[in-house]
């Protein structure tokens, strides 16, 4: 992965979000500083906040919200528009087989909420051999025994559930999730269908994975409950908690390899803020790597080719993996 080459984002005055109106290159000092307001982000934003003695500065390239972000339907224009930072793999040699010169395109979320902004709004919490694996490395904590009480922490589930599946469920986290409108005769047919074949009915995020099941959304009363709708505009009011949009940080301040601040172009002007306990890299699988280059911790001979001071040669933004996607038919918009 290379460093992408950096542009400045426009700003504009958005109400209940920017509260600090600063004209001058010192942003302030804050315990904590957030690069990057998406799923994770966001998340940490709100828990960080709820305790009132830390003081929490979150910083976003993207925008803050719109109309259009909530209804989850339309994901397919979302990705095409300004809220998709519209990424593209190089080419590759045994993937992307059906696209143009071989090179996917790699949707990532630019704005409050992130991806949780654009994606379809699934939540399928992926297989639990999977994140078992990942203890068997000697990744512990990372098992699904370890990792299914913050799954369900986050839920407040809306739709039935079972007894069986009542155990794998949260009932008063912060992220609605339900069980989405459809079209009865379509969704009946296609399930019968289905369980004519022999696959079971099933809550797929329940306690068996295996099977037939209609999709489990993260929606809120048919508003997409982004990470933004559930975690960072009802903490909007906390006095401790600030958000700054259109703000894209391009590097971490290091002093003696501890990071201890931000530098971030707002409206053509660079703004340095300062973090008094920890800066925290949340700008995706694909921009955080991005940053981390940028502030001097990478490969030595990527950040050589940029002229960048090494800092750490690491092999950051190395093996890069994302799963495989078979849509079934494929649209483009032009």
């Amino acid at each position: 992965m290379h460093p992408q080459s950096v542009s400045l984002v426009s700003s504009m005055n958005i109400q209940n979000i920017d509260k600090l109106e600063i004209n001058h290159l010192d942003y302030g000092t804050f315990d904590f500083i957030i690069a990057g307001g998406g799923t994770g982000g966001g998340i940490l934003a709100n828990r960080l906040s709820e305790q009132e003695s830390f003081t929490v500065l979150l910083v976003e390239a993207g925008k803050a919200r719109a109309a259009i972000v909530d209804v989850l339907g339309l994901n397919g224009y979302l990705v095409a528009s300004e809220w998709n930072w519209a990424y593209n793999t190089t080419k590759q040699t045994t993937g992307c087989l059906g696209s143009v010169d071989q090179r996917c395109a790699l949707t990532s979320g630019k704005g409050l909420g992130g991806s949780s902004s654009i994606n379809e709004g699934f939540n399928a919490r992926g297989n639990h051999k999977d994140f078992d694996q990942w203890a068997d490395l000697g990744d512990i904590g990372w098992s699904f025994e370890d990792c299914l009480p913050y799954f369900k922490k986050s839920e407040n589930t809306k739709f039935s559930v079972s007894a069986s599946d009542k155990p794998y469920h949260g009932f008063d986290g912060m992220q609605s999730l339900s069980i989405a409108e459809d079209t009865p005769i379509l969704t009946d047919a296609l399930l019968s269908a289905f369980e004519e074949l022999g696959n079971a009915y099933v809550d797929y995020n329940g306690e068996t994975q295996y099977g037939v099941g209609r999709p489990q959304y993260y929606l809120d009363k048919n508003t997409r409950a982004t990470t933004a709708h559930s975690y960072i505009f009802p903490a909007l009011n906390r006095t401790n908690l600030n958000v700054t949009v259109e703000s894209l940080v391009t590097k971490v301040i290091l002093s003696n390899k501890t990071a201890t601040g931000i530098e971030f172009w707002k409206n053509g002007t660079k703004y340095t803020a300062t973090a008094g306990k920890e800066v925290i890299v949340s700008a995706g699988a694909i921009n955080s790597p991005q940053l981390l280059m940028l502030s001097g911790i990478g490969p030595e001979d990527e950040l050589n080719k940029h002229g960048i001071e090494i800092i750490a040669d690491l092999p950051v933004g190395e093996n890069y993996q994302d799963h495989p996607l078979f849509p079934g038919v494929y649209y483009r918009y032009i």
